[in-house]
């Protein structure tokens, strides 16, 4: 990522979050060969590129998906 995301940013963003926030089974995230924590570990790169975008355009990702402000919903 240059000093501004391209749409090749969002795009790689879009399908590395789903498989770093969005595993498919949580529970057998660990024994899975293609789990988030083993891809995260696998490739640290893009595992921080994926928090970096995550933090520069949703400073709010974990409060949505905990849900405390309903009136998002609305």
């Amino acid at each position: 990522m240059g000093n501004m995301p391209t749409e090749v940013d969002c795009t790689l963003f879009a399908f590395v979050a789903l498989m770093k926030y969005a595993p498919l089974d949580p529970d057998d995230d660990d024994n899975s060969e293609y789990g988030s924590k083993k891809l995260c570990h696998q490739f640290p790169t893009l595992s921080e590129y994926c928090d970096r975008i995550k933090s520069l355009y949703y400073p709010d990702w974990d409060r949505i998906l905990r849900l405390e402000d309903s009136t998002i919903l609305h």
